[in-house]
């Protein structure tokens, strides 16, 4: 049976279709560019799994329409960061109104299509994502704090699963459920690493958006109109591939989907029974 889900791997891809020539990028940092394995570990449990087929670079469909870095120039390299395309190759104004209209506008289409055409009443919503390893800071003795092996996000404060300032995309106990049962799956499956919630990540343009609780009327005019939750998932690539060569560290990618698959099945049977 599937779960009432919809997942969005919006950042899987690396192709960059017909402007591989334009690239100012090698392979490996194309690669690295995207959220590399994503296409993999998404899980398949739901109701309908969106998986991208080109590279943000061409449209980041985790970010709205009319966002300034919809067309990124640059990606995410440091400690500097590298041109995204060769110089006097650009994308034009007319090629960026195209594939605005045929990748981002249409993916979001397609899962404005998967929101509509059912019969439930209670959806979630859920952005897969992952990240580099890297270090987010230092603690009280000066020593470097490392990614979080899983970052869950609801738009709420730090460390936290709700916020004082802002409704959040979904009920702060399903995030802090889904915190739980992450925590138990990585150790019974002996992945070392810590869980936390809204920690350097916030939530991207699809949890943002895609929920009742912030934006109800807009779902409504799309003719949505069941009751929708939504999160950001962001894990650490540490899980599933070396982080030297990038590839991938065998059998983890879909031991990840399944403890993701699993931890969804769990908390949508947690929720049905009333959180108990």
């Amino acid at each position: 049976m599937k779960l009432p889900i919809v997942y969005s791997a919006h950042h899987a891809s690396c192709d960059f279709l017909d402007y591989t020539d334009r690239i100012n990028l090698d392979a490996f940092q194309r690669k690295k560019f995207s959220d590399y394995g994503t296409e993999v570990t998404v899980p398949r449990n739901g109701i309908k799994t969106h998986v991208a087929s080109s590279s943000r670079a061409l449209g980041d469909l985790n970010r709205s329409p009319d966002h300034p870095l919809l067309f990124p120039s640059h990606d995410f390299a440091k400690p500097v960061a590298n041109k995204l395309w060769k110089d006097s190759r650009e994308l034009t104004n007319d090629e960026i109104v195209q594939l605005k209209k045929s990748l981002h506008e249409k993916y979001h289409l397609d899962l404005i299509k998967s929101l509509k055409n059912t019969n439930l009443k209670k959806i979630l919503v859920v952005a897969w994502d992952n990240t580099a390893q890297y270090a987010i800071g230092k603690d009280e003795s000066g020593l470097s704090v490392m990614m979080p092996s899983i970052i869950l996000s609801n738009g709420g404060d730090e460390n936290q699963t709700s916020s004082k300032t802002s409704q959040t995309t979904c009920n702060p106990e399903t995030l802090a459920k889904l915190k739980q049962l992450f925590e138990e799956l990585l150790s019974r499956y002996c992945i070392e690493g810590s869980v936390e919630t809204n920690l350097v990540f916030k939530g991207g343009y699809i949890a943002e958006f895609y929920n009742t609780r912030r934006h109800q009327k807009d779902l409504e005019k799309l003719g949505i109109h069941a009751d929708i939750e939504s999160l950001q998932i962001e894990y650490s690539t540490a899980i599933t591939h070396d982080q030297n060569t990038l590839e991938p560290i065998e059998g983890r990618m879909e031991l990840l989907r399944t403890i993701a698959e699993d931890a969804f099945g769990q908390l949508i049977e947690y929720l049905e029974q009333g959180g108990r």
